[in-house]
């Protein structure tokens, strides 16, 4: 195992030692510290957890790609956690990617509460420093610490900012007072074609699809986003690989943990009208992928879902994270609109000399 440790200045007292550790194994040997910091970080989001990140290393990661996991101690115990992909881009430069975040997830780190954040971020990114000369930052949130941190740095610069959307609950939550909230001619509208349906059959919700079942709805799921993609003429480079497929099964059976993927259906006589892939973690959902059987839409199988699954997360105190786009459909059930914000940032003397060529390469076009 190659590890670095540095004692960092005096200003930053709450931080004993900085590690950078290169061993896939460190993964594994640092899963009871890693556990225990996301108990004690009930705002954590699932990508930053321990089974997310051994996941996508486990499944998404290349033969090429290399890991640097900087971990931050305080009397002994970590304060911070972040995994990091280095990747080479063409050839020319290392690109530092968070591992939580190789999809479309957020990027934020495992940390605990109550310390100087500011503090803690830059311990973490001047960590990687010889290890990476570029540091990409996909999708921060621009209302989180680390959106406002990287916002007033002048190293740092923005690549682009996508709209994201939530179904706050409030606290205390409050199911009867979030829906009279909404707009009440697409509820009408989602009631009558609910009842519609159910002159159809038997209709069944699922917020949790039984374990046994969740391979198939997810194979369900998939078949019918390619069969979207294709009539559409759009791409996707994750959407038909097998170790994609290989990665939400085994993210959906890692239920017992508090982080983990949900996997809920809509069905009528047994046949899968609509289903969801949602992250979990303690603070919120995340909707990550949505699909319907298209001979059944003009119930809206999927709205139908949707509200089913803001009334359980409502009742477990879970706000709802829409995430990336800004599609009407979303319109319905938000209440909080913002954005996420790409990061890129250098970490070598080659870094800076990046992000020089790029500056003189768009004054000269």
């Amino acid at each position: 195992m190659n590890r670095q440790t540095a004692v960092p200045r005096a200003q930053a007292a709450p931080i004993v030692a900085s590690e950078v550790r290169t061993d896939p194994s460190d993964l594994q040997s640092l899963e009871a510290e890693w556990r225990r910091l996301a108990r004690e970080s009930p705002a954590a989001r699932c990508s930053a957890m321990y089974d997310w990140c051994r996941l996508h290393w486990e499944f998404l990661i290349s033969p090429r790609d290399r890991l640097r996991l900087v971990v931050l101690r305080r009397a002994g115990r970590p304060v911070l956690i972040w995994p990091f992909v280095i990747q080479w881009k063409k050839g020319l430069w290392r690109e530092a990617r968070p591992l939580g975040s190789l999809l479309t997830e957020y990027s934020e780190p495992l940390m605990s509460e109550g310390l100087d954040s500011d503090t803690l971020f830059s311990e973490a990114l001047r960590s990687l420093r010889g290890h990476a000369d570029l540091i990409h930052l996909p999708l921060v949130p621009g209302e989180s610490e680390l959106g406002q941190f990287l916002s007033s740095r002048s190293d740092f610069r923005a690549q682009f900012s996508l709209p994201v959307s939530r179904a706050e609950f409030g606290r205390p939550a409050d199911w009867e007072r979030y829906r009279a909230s909404l707009e009440r001619p697409a509820l009408r509208e989602m009631e009558r074609r609910l009842r519609r349906l159910r002159e159809e059959g038997l209709v069944q919700f699922e917020i949790q699809a039984e374990p046994s079942r969740r391979p198939a709805v997810i194979d369900w799921i998939l078949e019918r986003k390619r069969s979207w993609l294709s009539r559409t003429g759009k791409s996707s480079p994750w959407l038909g690989t097998d170790s994609f497929r290989r990665r939400l099964i085994a993210s959906a059976e890692c239920a017992e943990d508090p982080a983990h993927l949900m996997v809920s259906t809509l069905s009528l006589n047994g046949r899968l009208l609509s289903a969801k892939v949602s992250r979990r973690d303690l603070r919120r959902l995340e909707f990550l992928i949505t699909t319907f059987d298209p001979e059944f839409g003009r119930f809206g199988p999927s709205q139908l879902l949707c509200g089913e699954i803001l009334k359980w997360a409502c009742t477990q105190g879970l706000d709802a994270d829409f995430r990336l786009g800004d599609e009407p459909y979303k319109e319905v059930w938000t209440n909080w609109h913002g954005t996420c914000t790409t990061f890129l940032g250098p970490a070598s003397a080659w870094g800076h000399a990046f992000f020089g060529l790029k500056s003189a390469a768009a004054r000269f076009r």
